[in-house]
Order: structure tokens, then C-alpha cells, then sequence
């Protein structure tokens, strides 16, 4: 969120219908863009749906909105705007730490990373990577099942 956020919220929706507000922030300001961690771990069962949700204020009320009479669209430029929601995991205990992604250094800043295909049941249609690296573009990296070495 740049100059016209208002507000955001992460909210886990569980599978039995119970929502839990994780992290609320009702008066965004952009000088504190931070990362917010959890005080403690949370374990997020199977089909627990993150939810993050922001507010913008183009008006004439908000004194940081450097605009109120122009449209504004998507970009990360100060006088654009974006809402971005980001979440850590943790992986399974039985994956062994330093297993999985394997990252080798090809030259320079040029990594070759292997990730390990693990859907775990049936809902999972696709594994996807997406980054930087591909221009967040999950289509260019997704994984159809595992390569013929079994990752």
C-alpha cells in the first residue's frame, strides 16, 4: 500500500467455518511498512483459507493522498497503488532441513533451486513457482507432477 491505504486485515478462515482475525492494522500509515510476525506459531489446518483484505481512501479527506481527482491503478510507484499479502510457512517435520529446495550456484547472482513436488492428496491439481525471477507469472513455472527423478 502506498499514500491512499487506509487499513488491511489477515483473517484465517477454517474448514469448519470458524474465522480467527490474525493480524489487523485499522489505520495504515506508510511510513510503517513492516513485516508483522505471529507471537507465537500457528498451526493452519488442511483447507484453512487466508484472507487478506485492504481499504484505500482516494478522498479528499485523506491529507496523504498526493491526488484525489486522478484514477489510479496497480504499480509501485508511490502515486500508484498496491495491496500486497505475504505469509511465511514452515515445512513438515519430517522433510529434513536442508533437503528441500535445493539451491545450487550456477555464476554470479544465478541460482539453479529444485523444489520437491508434494501434493499431498487429490485436491492438489498443480504446484506452481512464482517470483521475481518469472514475473510473479505462476503459469510459467507450474509443476504437472514429479520429473522423472521422482521431484
Amino acid at each position: 500500500m502506498h499514500y491512499r491505504g487506509k487499513s488491511f486485515r489477515f483473517t484465517a478462515r477454517y474448514p469448519d467455518g470458524k474465522k480467527e482475525i490474525l493480524l489487523d492494522v485499522p489505520n495504515y500509515d506508510f511510513n510503517w511498512q513492516n513485516a508483522y510476525a505471529l507471537a507465537k506459531s500457528k498451526l493452519m489446518p488442511e483447507n484453512t483459507l487466508l484472507i487478506c483484505e485492504g481499504v484505500f481512501d482516494n478522498s479528499a479527506d485523506n491529507p496523504a493522498n498526493p491526488d484525489p481527482t486522478q484514477e489510479v491503478r496497480w504499480g509501485d510507484q508511490t502515486w500508484e497503488e498496491m495491496m500486497l499479502g505475504s505469509f511465511t510457512t514452515s515445512l513438515p517435520e519430517w522433510i529434513k532441513p536442508g533437503e528441500y529446495p535445493k539451491i545450487e550456484r550456477i555464476e554470479g547472482k544465478l541460482f539453479k533451486v529444485i523444489f520437491r513436488y508434494l501434493p499431498s492428496n487429490e485436491r492438489a491439481k498443480k504446484v506452481t513457482v512464482a517470483g521475481t525471477f518469472n514475473e510473479w507469472n505462476k503459469e510459467k513455472n507450474a509443476l504437472e507432477g514429479p520429473g522423472e527423478d521422482g521431484y
